[in-house]
């Protein structure tokens, strides 16, 4: 179960990589899939804090780092 204070995760992984197989590692680390993006080989999701390094060891996965979140100015807004 991921915690209430899970963090949100982009694992990108290895090129023509088994992703059934990943999906299963990253699960097994408490990772909740939110979407996989097979055709660039991403999967994006929520895990606790204190599991995050484990997802590193997953076989097939080649980094694991957390969303960055953007926030832009409304049209018309002082600040653009």
């Amino acid at each position: 179960m991921v915690a209430q204070g899970a963090v949100e995760v982009n694992v990108l992984v290895e090129e023509n990589a088994d992703m059934s197989r990943i999906l299963e590692g990253l699960r097994a680390c408490g990772f909740l899939v939110d979407a996989v993006q097979e055709e660039i080989g991403t999967i994006t999701g929520r895990i606790d804090p204190a599991r995050l390094a484990q997802l590193s060891n997953v076989e097939g996965v080649v980094q694991v780092e957390r969303t960055r979140e953007v926030q832009i100015s409304p049209p018309g807004s002082k600040v653009q």
